[in-house]
Protein backbone atom coordinates (compact mmCIF):
# COMPACT_ATOMS: atom_id res chain seq x y z
CA UNK A 1 0.00 0.00 0.00
CA UNK A 2 2.70 2.54 0.88
CA UNK A 3 4.56 1.60 -2.12
CA UNK A 4 1.49 2.03 -4.59
CA UNK A 5 1.11 5.58 -2.64
CA UNK A 6 4.62 6.25 -3.33
CA UNK A 7 3.95 5.46 -6.62
CA UNK A 8 1.28 7.63 -7.21
CA UNK A 9 2.74 10.61 -5.74
CA UNK A 10 6.10 9.88 -7.79
CA UNK A 11 3.99 9.83 -11.02
CA UNK A 12 1.90 12.93 -10.05
CA UNK A 13 4.53 15.22 -8.87
CA UNK A 14 7.51 14.05 -11.12
CA UNK A 15 5.98 12.36 -14.47
CA UNK A 16 2.49 13.75 -14.94
CA UNK A 17 3.03 17.49 -15.39
CA UNK A 18 1.73 20.20 -17.75
CA UNK A 19 5.01 20.27 -19.72
CA UNK A 20 4.52 16.76 -20.89
CA UNK A 21 1.27 17.78 -22.35
CA UNK A 22 3.35 20.56 -24.38
CA UNK A 23 5.66 18.28 -25.80
CA UNK A 24 2.74 15.55 -26.92
CA UNK A 25 1.09 18.29 -28.94
CA UNK A 26 3.78 19.36 -29.98
CA UNK A 27 5.21 16.09 -31.26
CA UNK A 28 1.57 15.11 -32.32
CA UNK A 29 1.10 18.23 -34.90
CA UNK A 30 4.65 18.56 -35.87
CA UNK A 31 4.71 14.52 -36.84
CA UNK A 32 2.18 12.54 -35.46
CA UNK A 33 -0.77 13.97 -37.57
CA UNK A 34 1.47 14.53 -40.76
CA UNK A 35 2.24 10.96 -40.30
CA UNK A 36 -1.16 10.19 -40.71
CA UNK A 37 -2.16 12.34 -43.03
CA UNK A 38 0.38 10.51 -45.48
CA UNK A 39 -0.77 7.45 -44.52
CA UNK A 40 -3.80 8.41 -45.40
CA UNK A 41 -3.71 9.42 -48.93
CA UNK A 42 -0.79 6.85 -49.77
CA UNK A 43 -4.08 4.23 -48.92
CA UNK A 44 -6.00 6.12 -50.91
CA UNK A 45 -3.78 6.70 -53.81
CA UNK A 46 -3.17 4.34 -56.77
CA UNK A 47 0.28 5.27 -56.79
CA UNK A 48 2.93 7.13 -55.16
CA UNK A 49 2.83 10.44 -57.36
CA UNK A 50 -0.79 10.47 -56.66
CA UNK A 51 -0.31 10.09 -52.92
CA UNK A 52 2.26 13.25 -53.13
CA UNK A 53 0.23 15.43 -55.37
CA UNK A 54 -2.43 15.08 -51.93
CA UNK A 55 -0.38 16.27 -49.70
CA UNK A 56 0.80 18.88 -51.94
CA UNK A 57 4.57 17.70 -52.59
CA UNK A 58 5.97 18.61 -55.70
CA UNK A 59 8.66 15.43 -55.56
CA UNK A 60 7.23 11.81 -54.73
CA UNK A 61 8.98 10.83 -51.56
CA UNK A 62 11.41 7.82 -51.98
CA UNK A 63 9.35 6.66 -48.71
CA UNK A 64 6.50 6.89 -50.40
CA UNK A 65 6.98 4.94 -53.66
CA UNK A 66 8.36 2.24 -51.28
CA UNK A 67 5.62 2.66 -48.60
CA UNK A 68 2.25 2.63 -51.00
CA UNK A 69 2.50 -1.71 -52.18
CA UNK A 70 2.73 -2.00 -48.28
CA UNK A 71 0.06 -0.44 -47.27
CA UNK A 72 -2.05 -1.21 -50.07
CA UNK A 73 -1.16 -5.27 -48.96
CA UNK A 74 -2.10 -4.50 -45.75
CA UNK A 75 -5.41 -2.93 -46.16
CA UNK A 76 -6.26 -5.85 -47.94
CA UNK A 77 -5.62 -8.27 -45.61
CA UNK A 78 -7.60 -5.85 -43.47
CA UNK A 79 -10.82 -5.87 -45.87
CA UNK A 80 -10.50 -9.72 -45.74
CA UNK A 81 -9.85 -9.89 -42.13
CA UNK A 82 -13.62 -7.59 -41.56
CA UNK A 83 -15.12 -9.77 -43.81
CA UNK A 84 -14.13 -12.98 -42.20
CA UNK A 85 -14.90 -11.83 -38.51
CA UNK A 86 -18.35 -10.34 -39.64
CA UNK A 87 -18.97 -13.94 -40.71
CA UNK A 88 -18.01 -15.18 -37.65
CA UNK A 89 -19.50 -13.07 -35.32
CA UNK A 90 -23.50 -12.55 -37.02
CA UNK A 91 -23.74 -16.23 -38.63
CA UNK A 92 -23.73 -18.17 -35.76
CA UNK A 93 -20.37 -19.30 -35.95
CA UNK A 94 -19.04 -21.46 -33.10
CA UNK A 95 -16.92 -19.74 -30.28
CA UNK A 96 -13.80 -20.92 -31.16
CA UNK A 97 -14.06 -19.51 -34.80
CA UNK A 98 -15.26 -15.97 -33.42
CA UNK A 99 -11.83 -16.33 -31.20
CA UNK A 100 -10.13 -16.87 -34.34
CA UNK A 101 -11.39 -13.82 -36.32
CA UNK A 102 -11.25 -11.81 -34.15
CA UNK A 103 -7.72 -12.34 -33.22
CA UNK A 104 -7.41 -12.00 -37.13
CA UNK A 105 -8.99 -9.00 -37.31
CA UNK A 106 -7.22 -7.37 -34.31
CA UNK A 107 -3.73 -7.98 -36.03
CA UNK A 108 -4.83 -6.71 -39.62
CA UNK A 109 -6.07 -3.43 -38.24
CA UNK A 110 -2.89 -3.55 -36.25
CA UNK A 111 -0.75 -4.36 -38.53
CA UNK A 112 -2.51 -1.72 -41.15
CA UNK A 113 -2.51 1.44 -38.72
CA UNK A 114 1.70 0.54 -37.80
CA UNK A 115 2.11 0.62 -41.49
CA UNK A 116 2.29 4.74 -41.63
CA UNK A 117 5.79 3.50 -40.14
CA UNK A 118 6.85 2.82 -43.61
CA UNK A 119 6.16 6.78 -44.11
CA UNK A 120 8.34 8.05 -41.23
CA UNK A 121 10.55 9.98 -43.45
CA UNK A 122 7.86 11.79 -45.00
CA UNK A 123 6.88 14.39 -42.34
CA UNK A 124 10.63 15.09 -41.08
CA UNK A 125 11.93 15.58 -44.64
CA UNK A 126 8.53 17.52 -45.85
CA UNK A 127 6.18 20.25 -45.14
CA UNK A 128 2.42 20.19 -45.81
CA UNK A 129 -0.91 20.73 -43.51
CA UNK A 130 -1.39 18.04 -41.07
CA UNK A 131 -5.13 17.96 -41.76
CA UNK A 132 -6.75 17.71 -44.96
CA UNK A 133 -8.60 20.95 -44.42
CA UNK A 134 -12.32 21.28 -46.57
CA UNK A 135 -13.58 23.60 -44.29
CA UNK A 136 -17.09 24.27 -45.29
CA UNK A 137 -18.80 27.45 -46.18
CA UNK A 138 -21.78 29.54 -44.47
CA UNK A 139 -23.75 28.60 -47.48
CA UNK A 140 -23.65 24.74 -47.36
CA UNK A 141 -23.89 24.76 -43.23
CA UNK A 142 -27.12 26.54 -43.67
CA UNK A 143 -28.49 24.67 -46.50
CA UNK A 144 -27.58 21.38 -44.27
CA UNK A 145 -28.84 22.44 -40.84
CA UNK A 146 -30.59 25.84 -41.42
CA UNK A 147 -33.77 24.23 -40.32
CA UNK A 148 -32.46 23.00 -36.79
CA UNK A 149 -32.65 26.55 -35.79
CA UNK A 150 -36.37 26.81 -35.28
CA UNK A 151 -35.93 23.56 -32.58
CA UNK A 152 -32.61 22.78 -32.11
CA UNK A 153 -33.54 19.78 -29.41
CA UNK A 154 -35.71 18.31 -31.76
CA UNK A 155 -32.28 17.15 -33.47
CA UNK A 156 -31.60 14.68 -30.90
CA UNK A 157 -35.19 13.19 -30.96
CA UNK A 158 -34.37 9.03 -30.70
CA UNK A 159 -35.78 7.44 -33.68
CA UNK A 160 -38.93 5.12 -33.38
CA UNK A 161 -39.00 2.37 -34.07
CA UNK A 162 -35.34 2.00 -32.04
CA UNK A 163 -33.23 -0.13 -34.80
CA UNK A 164 -32.53 -3.76 -34.62
CA UNK A 165 -29.19 -3.87 -33.00
CA UNK A 166 -27.17 -7.13 -33.29
CA UNK A 167 -25.59 -8.80 -30.74
CA UNK A 168 -22.75 -11.64 -31.29
CA UNK A 169 -22.57 -14.35 -28.84
CA UNK A 170 -19.60 -14.33 -25.80
CA UNK A 171 -16.30 -15.13 -26.11
CA UNK A 172 -13.59 -15.54 -23.43
CA UNK A 173 -9.76 -14.36 -24.33
CA UNK A 174 -6.85 -12.61 -22.50
CA UNK A 175 -9.10 -12.67 -19.04
CA UNK A 176 -11.85 -10.71 -20.22
CA UNK A 177 -15.06 -11.72 -21.67
CA UNK A 178 -16.27 -9.94 -24.96
CA UNK A 179 -19.18 -9.53 -27.56
CA UNK A 180 -19.95 -7.02 -30.18
CA UNK A 181 -22.98 -5.18 -31.26
CA UNK A 182 -23.78 -3.37 -34.58
CA UNK A 183 -26.34 -1.86 -35.90
CA UNK A 184 -27.02 1.45 -38.66
CA UNK A 185 -26.79 4.90 -37.52
CA UNK A 186 -30.02 6.75 -37.75
CA UNK A 187 -28.45 10.19 -38.73
CA UNK A 188 -24.94 9.27 -40.40
CA UNK A 189 -26.80 6.06 -42.47
CA UNK A 190 -23.42 4.11 -41.81
CA UNK A 191 -22.92 0.70 -40.09
CA UNK A 192 -21.82 1.47 -36.20
CA UNK A 193 -20.16 -0.92 -33.84
CA UNK A 194 -20.07 -1.55 -29.93
CA UNK A 195 -17.35 -3.53 -28.30
CA UNK A 196 -18.16 -5.16 -24.83
CA UNK A 197 -15.86 -6.25 -22.60
CA UNK A 198 -16.10 -7.24 -18.97
CA UNK A 199 -13.92 -9.05 -16.50
CA UNK A 200 -13.99 -12.94 -17.47
CA UNK A 201 -14.99 -14.08 -13.37
CA UNK A 202 -18.91 -13.79 -13.35
CA UNK A 203 -20.24 -11.21 -11.41
CA UNK A 204 -22.69 -8.51 -10.43
CA UNK A 205 -21.39 -5.01 -11.56
CA UNK A 206 -21.79 -1.70 -13.45
CA UNK A 207 -21.82 -0.78 -16.93
CA UNK A 208 -20.33 2.24 -18.19
CA UNK A 209 -21.35 3.16 -22.47
CA UNK A 210 -18.04 4.83 -23.42
CA UNK A 211 -16.38 6.98 -26.36
CA UNK A 212 -13.10 7.85 -27.24
CA UNK A 213 -11.72 10.98 -27.69
CA UNK A 214 -10.70 12.95 -30.84
CA UNK A 215 -8.41 10.54 -33.23
CA UNK A 216 -7.99 7.90 -30.62
CA UNK A 217 -9.03 4.62 -32.39
CA UNK A 218 -8.46 1.82 -29.51
CA UNK A 219 -10.89 -1.05 -31.33
CA UNK A 220 -7.74 -0.71 -34.14
CA UNK A 221 -4.71 0.00 -31.52
CA UNK A 222 -5.29 -1.30 -28.13
CA UNK A 223 -3.88 0.19 -24.91
CA UNK A 224 -3.31 -1.84 -22.01
CA UNK A 225 -3.48 1.60 -19.95
CA UNK A 226 -6.05 3.42 -21.47
CA UNK A 227 -9.25 4.18 -19.73
CA UNK A 228 -11.04 1.51 -20.83
CA UNK A 229 -8.75 -1.02 -19.84
CA UNK A 230 -8.67 0.58 -16.43
CA UNK A 231 -12.54 0.63 -16.19
CA UNK A 232 -12.03 -2.93 -16.87
CA UNK A 233 -9.49 -4.21 -14.71
CA UNK A 234 -11.54 -2.27 -11.94
CA UNK A 235 -14.57 -4.25 -12.33
CA UNK A 236 -16.76 -2.52 -14.58
CA UNK A 237 -18.26 -3.87 -17.30
CA UNK A 238 -17.53 -1.32 -20.90
CA UNK A 239 -19.22 -1.09 -23.87
CA UNK A 240 -16.96 1.07 -25.79
CA UNK A 241 -18.69 1.87 -29.45
CA UNK A 242 -17.01 3.79 -32.12
CA UNK A 243 -17.05 7.52 -32.91
CA UNK A 244 -18.22 9.03 -36.41
CA UNK A 245 -15.23 8.71 -39.01
CA UNK A 246 -12.88 6.70 -36.55
CA UNK A 247 -12.28 3.22 -36.75
CA UNK A 248 -14.19 1.37 -39.17
CA UNK A 249 -15.95 4.23 -39.95
CA UNK A 250 -13.04 5.62 -41.27
CA UNK A 251 -13.70 7.68 -44.46
CA UNK A 252 -11.43 6.62 -47.37
CA UNK A 253 -8.40 9.22 -47.50
CA UNK A 254 -8.77 10.27 -44.11
CA UNK A 255 -6.89 9.40 -40.83
CA UNK A 256 -9.30 8.45 -38.20
CA UNK A 257 -11.08 11.43 -36.81
CA UNK A 258 -9.52 14.14 -39.30
CA UNK A 259 -12.93 14.71 -40.89
CA UNK A 260 -14.02 15.86 -37.47
CA UNK A 261 -11.87 19.09 -37.70
CA UNK A 262 -11.33 18.91 -41.79
CA UNK A 263 -14.49 19.40 -42.77
CA UNK A 264 -15.58 21.77 -39.90
CA UNK A 265 -18.02 23.06 -39.04
CA UNK A 266 -20.40 21.38 -40.88
CA UNK A 267 -18.94 18.10 -39.68
CA UNK A 268 -18.88 19.27 -35.79
CA UNK A 269 -22.57 20.07 -36.43
CA UNK A 270 -23.13 16.23 -37.85
CA UNK A 271 -20.91 15.00 -35.34
CA UNK A 272 -22.61 16.26 -32.37
CA UNK A 273 -25.88 14.88 -33.96
CA UNK A 274 -25.12 11.22 -34.77
CA UNK A 275 -23.07 10.50 -31.64
CA UNK A 276 -25.28 11.40 -28.94
CA UNK A 277 -28.27 9.61 -30.75
CA UNK A 278 -26.12 6.80 -31.06
CA UNK A 279 -25.18 6.46 -26.99
CA UNK A 280 -28.59 6.71 -26.20
CA UNK A 281 -29.10 3.58 -28.55
CA UNK A 282 -26.55 1.81 -26.93
CA UNK A 283 -27.41 2.46 -23.44
CA UNK A 284 -31.06 1.01 -24.20
CA UNK A 285 -29.46 -2.08 -25.51
CA UNK A 286 -27.02 -2.05 -22.61
CA UNK A 287 -29.98 -1.86 -20.30
CA UNK A 288 -31.70 -4.70 -22.01
CA UNK A 289 -28.78 -7.19 -22.08
CA UNK A 290 -27.26 -6.48 -18.76
CA UNK A 291 -29.44 -4.63 -16.62
CA UNK A 292 -28.75 -1.32 -14.60
CA UNK A 293 -26.80 0.71 -13.70
CA UNK A 294 -25.11 1.77 -16.95
CA UNK A 295 -23.40 4.97 -16.96
CA UNK A 296 -21.99 7.10 -20.40
CA UNK A 297 -18.82 8.34 -20.51
CA UNK A 298 -15.86 9.46 -22.49
CA UNK A 299 -12.59 11.15 -22.98
CA UNK A 300 -11.80 14.32 -24.32
CA UNK A 301 -14.35 14.47 -27.58
CA UNK A 302 -15.92 11.24 -26.15
CA UNK A 303 -16.75 13.71 -22.59
CA UNK A 304 -18.33 16.31 -25.30
CA UNK A 305 -20.67 13.57 -26.44
CA UNK A 306 -21.75 12.46 -22.81
CA UNK A 307 -22.27 15.94 -22.35
CA UNK A 308 -24.16 16.54 -25.26
CA UNK A 309 -26.51 13.12 -24.61
CA UNK A 310 -26.81 13.97 -20.87
CA UNK A 311 -28.63 17.26 -21.72
CA UNK A 312 -30.56 15.55 -24.72
CA UNK A 313 -31.93 12.91 -22.85
CA UNK A 314 -34.01 15.63 -20.82
CA UNK A 315 -36.83 14.59 -23.48
CA UNK A 316 -35.32 10.25 -24.24
CA UNK A 317 -37.69 7.53 -22.73
CA UNK A 318 -36.11 6.19 -19.26
CA UNK A 319 -34.37 3.14 -20.65
CA UNK A 320 -32.26 5.53 -23.28
CA UNK A 321 -31.27 8.05 -20.16
CA UNK A 322 -27.70 7.36 -18.52
CA UNK A 323 -27.72 6.12 -14.61
CA UNK A 324 -25.05 8.42 -13.96
CA UNK A 325 -21.71 10.56 -16.27
CA UNK A 326 -18.15 9.45 -16.12
CA UNK A 327 -16.06 12.50 -17.57
CA UNK A 328 -12.52 12.80 -18.41
CA UNK A 329 -11.25 15.85 -19.39
CA UNK A 330 -14.54 17.74 -20.50
CA UNK A 331 -14.90 21.13 -22.06
CA UNK A 332 -17.59 23.68 -20.98
CA UNK A 333 -17.01 25.71 -24.25
CA UNK A 334 -16.74 23.88 -27.50
CA UNK A 335 -16.18 27.21 -29.52
CA UNK A 336 -13.19 28.14 -27.50
CA UNK A 337 -11.84 24.82 -27.88
CA UNK A 338 -12.11 25.00 -31.60
CA UNK A 339 -10.75 28.50 -31.29
CA UNK A 340 -8.37 28.45 -28.66
CA UNK A 341 -7.42 24.81 -27.42
CA UNK A 342 -3.65 24.13 -27.44
CA UNK A 343 -4.12 21.28 -30.11
CA UNK A 344 -6.46 23.28 -32.61
CA UNK A 345 -4.69 26.21 -32.59
CA UNK A 346 -1.29 24.38 -32.70
CA UNK A 347 -2.99 22.74 -35.73
CA UNK A 348 -4.01 25.83 -37.78
CA UNK A 349 -8.05 25.10 -37.22
CA UNK A 350 -8.37 28.75 -36.22
CA UNK A 351 -6.96 30.22 -39.51
CA UNK A 352 -8.48 27.10 -41.79
CA UNK A 353 -11.81 28.43 -40.09
CA UNK A 354 -11.21 32.21 -40.90
CA UNK A 355 -10.15 31.58 -44.23
CA UNK A 356 -13.28 30.30 -45.21
CA UNK A 357 -14.98 32.80 -43.92
CA UNK A 358 -15.69 32.27 -40.18
CA UNK A 359 -15.33 34.28 -37.23
CA UNK A 360 -15.88 33.96 -33.81
CA UNK A 361 -19.27 35.24 -33.65
CA UNK A 362 -20.70 33.22 -36.66
CA UNK A 363 -19.17 29.81 -35.18
CA UNK A 364 -21.15 30.27 -31.92
CA UNK A 365 -23.90 30.46 -33.19
CA UNK A 366 -24.23 27.68 -35.34
CA UNK A 367 -22.57 24.97 -32.30
CA UNK A 368 -25.14 26.86 -30.30
CA UNK A 369 -26.97 23.73 -31.73
CA UNK A 370 -24.89 21.38 -30.57
CA UNK A 371 -25.42 22.29 -27.14
CA UNK A 372 -29.08 23.08 -26.49
CA UNK A 373 -29.93 25.29 -23.65
CA UNK A 374 -31.64 22.28 -21.56
CA UNK A 375 -30.98 20.64 -18.06
CA UNK A 376 -28.77 17.83 -17.79
CA UNK A 377 -31.20 14.89 -17.29
CA UNK A 378 -28.28 12.73 -14.73
CA UNK A 379 -28.82 14.52 -11.34
CA UNK A 380 -25.27 16.08 -9.96
CA UNK A 381 -24.35 13.71 -7.37
CA UNK A 382 -24.21 11.17 -10.31
CA UNK A 383 -21.74 13.27 -12.38
CA UNK A 384 -17.98 11.70 -11.90
CA UNK A 385 -15.38 14.11 -13.72
CA UNK A 386 -11.44 14.31 -13.95
CA UNK A 387 -9.78 17.22 -14.39
CA UNK A 388 -6.66 19.22 -15.09
CA UNK A 389 -5.97 22.28 -13.63
CA UNK A 390 -3.80 23.36 -16.55
CA UNK A 391 -5.57 21.84 -18.97
CA UNK A 392 -5.72 24.61 -21.76
CA UNK A 393 -6.99 21.84 -24.64
CA UNK A 394 -10.51 21.75 -23.63
CA UNK A 395 -9.84 24.12 -21.06
CA UNK A 396 -10.41 23.70 -16.72
CA UNK A 397 -12.20 26.71 -16.33
CA UNK A 398 -15.08 25.95 -18.46
CA UNK A 399 -15.31 22.35 -18.06
CA UNK A 400 -15.46 23.18 -13.95
CA UNK A 401 -18.26 25.79 -14.51
CA UNK A 402 -20.83 23.49 -16.52
CA UNK A 403 -19.75 20.87 -13.80
CA UNK A 404 -20.72 23.22 -11.14
CA UNK A 405 -23.89 24.32 -12.75
CA UNK A 406 -25.01 20.89 -13.36
CA UNK A 407 -25.09 20.31 -9.44
CA UNK A 408 -21.46 17.88 -9.44
CA UNK A 409 -20.44 17.99 -5.58
CA UNK A 410 -16.55 18.26 -5.09
CA UNK A 411 -16.17 14.94 -4.12
CA UNK A 412 -16.88 13.75 -7.68
CA UNK A 413 -14.32 15.95 -9.15
CA UNK A 414 -11.12 14.64 -9.41
CA UNK A 415 -9.04 17.92 -9.74
CA UNK A 416 -5.03 17.95 -10.41
CA UNK A 417 -1.65 20.00 -11.63
CA UNK A 418 -1.79 18.33 -14.77
CA UNK A 419 -2.29 19.02 -18.26
CA UNK A 420 -5.02 17.36 -20.96
CA UNK A 421 -2.97 14.38 -21.79
CA UNK A 422 -1.29 13.69 -18.18
CA UNK A 423 -5.01 13.94 -16.10
CA UNK A 424 -5.65 11.15 -18.47
CA UNK A 425 -2.34 9.28 -17.61
CA UNK A 426 -3.11 10.21 -14.17
CA UNK A 427 -5.66 7.78 -13.92
CA UNK A 428 -3.14 5.07 -14.27
CA UNK A 429 -1.97 5.62 -10.43
CA UNK A 430 -4.84 6.84 -9.10
CA UNK A 431 -7.88 5.23 -9.27
CA UNK A 432 -10.28 6.89 -7.36
CA UNK A 433 -12.03 8.08 -9.88
CA UNK A 434 -13.15 4.88 -10.59
CA UNK A 435 -13.98 4.00 -6.99
CA UNK A 436 -16.17 6.63 -6.62
CA UNK A 437 -18.10 5.92 -9.91
CA UNK A 438 -18.27 2.77 -8.73
CA UNK A 439 -19.81 3.73 -5.49
CA UNK A 440 -22.27 6.22 -6.99
CA UNK A 441 -24.02 3.23 -9.73
CA UNK A 442 -24.01 0.75 -7.08
CA UNK A 443 -26.07 3.33 -4.70
CA UNK A 444 -28.42 3.88 -7.97
CA UNK A 445 -28.33 0.17 -7.88
CA UNK A 446 -29.69 -0.21 -4.46
CA UNK A 447 -32.59 2.46 -5.06
CA UNK A 448 -34.03 1.24 -8.11
CA UNK A 449 -34.01 -2.16 -6.40
CA UNK A 450 -35.92 -0.45 -3.67
CA UNK A 451 -38.60 0.98 -5.29
CA UNK A 452 -39.23 -1.90 -7.70
CA UNK A 453 -39.77 -4.07 -4.52
CA UNK A 454 -42.13 -1.02 -3.22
Amino acid sequence: MMASTFASRFAERVLWRPGLDDAVTAGLCRFFFPLSRAWAAALAAPDAAHAAATLGLEKVPGSLTRGLPLLHRRLRDYRAATDTFRGALFAGGAGGDIVNAATLWDRAAFSLIRGHSALTTVPLLNRYPAIRWEIASVENVEARHAGRRADPAGAFVLPQPRPQIEVSAAITRNGRTERWMRTTSPVLGDEIWAHVYEPAKPGIRPTIVYCDGLFIESELRADPRDCLALLVASGFRVVRFEAPWHGRRRPDGWFGGEPVLGRAPLSLLDFFHAAPIEAGLWIAKTREIFGGPVALGGVSLGALVAETAAAAASSWPAENVPDGLFLVTPAGDLPRVALEGSLTTRLGFDRALAAAGWDEARLRDWLSLVAPEMPCAVPGERIVAVLGEADRLTHYDDATALLHRWGAPEENLFHGPQGHFTANLRLITDRRPFHRLWEVLEARRAVCAKADAA
